[in-house]
């Protein structure tokens, strides 16, 4: 959403003064929001590197590079992402694992991170016509390759039965259970990461 990376620096700088220094982002049904978004958080982050590029059919290459006076977590952290990640969210997600930032648990993204334009027609209705698509760090079109997993998580055929995995859009996560696979595993993960400043 809108607002989504001031209210995560607001939550970072909080996490730091309360003395927590490992950090999992969970990136799991997270569909909303636009690429500038994903980028504003991914400079949180990163001191260095590419975050996404966007490029188009009729709109040209315009790339998004790591802002070293933005960051404001500089610590271990981990993402989880699925199927259901979408948009700003797959954005950040490829920065911040493109970059060797964060690591990436859980399944590959769904794939529609782009720039749509809103034409307005006679009737009242509207057409929402894509523009311009993100790509990785590495110049891979997330639209046809999603965002792939570091650590791929496989999740039970019956975990999360009360979700409709056939639903158009994602719809706002609960708390992850603590019986959640790809939870587990980004913690594990951080249990031996070092702390640096």
């Amino acid at each position: 959403n809108a607002g989504m990376a001031a209210e995560l620096h607001d939550k970072l700088q909080q996490l730091d003064r309360q003395g927590v220094h490992k950090l999992v982002l969970d990136l799991r049904d997270t569909a909303t929001g636009p690429a500038t978004e994903g980028v504003a958080a991914a400079r949180l982050f990163l001191q260095s590197g590419n975050i996404t590029a966007l490029s188009g059919q009729t709109v040209p290459r315009q790339a998004f590079d790591a802002e070293p006076g933005k960051v404001v977590w500089r610590y271990p952290v981990e993402v989880l992402i699925s199927e259901r990640t979408l948009g700003a969210a797959e954005v950040l997600a490829a920065g911040l694992g493109g970059n060797q930032r964060a690591g990436l648990v859980g399944g590959r993204t769904f794939g529609g991170a782009c720039e749509q334009k809103v034409i307005p027609l006679e009737d009242g209705s509207a057409l929402f016509l894509s523009v311009a698509y993100s790509h990785t760090p590495g110049g891979k079109s997330i639209l046809d390759e999603g965002v792939q997993p570091t650590v791929a998580v496989r999740l039970p055929l019956d975990f999360g039965d009360d979700d409709d995995a056939s639903a158009a859009a994602p719809q706002p996560r609960r708390a992850a259970p603590a019986n959640d696979p790809v939870l587990r595993k980004a913690l594990d993960l951080l249990k031996d990461a070092a702390v640096s400043k």
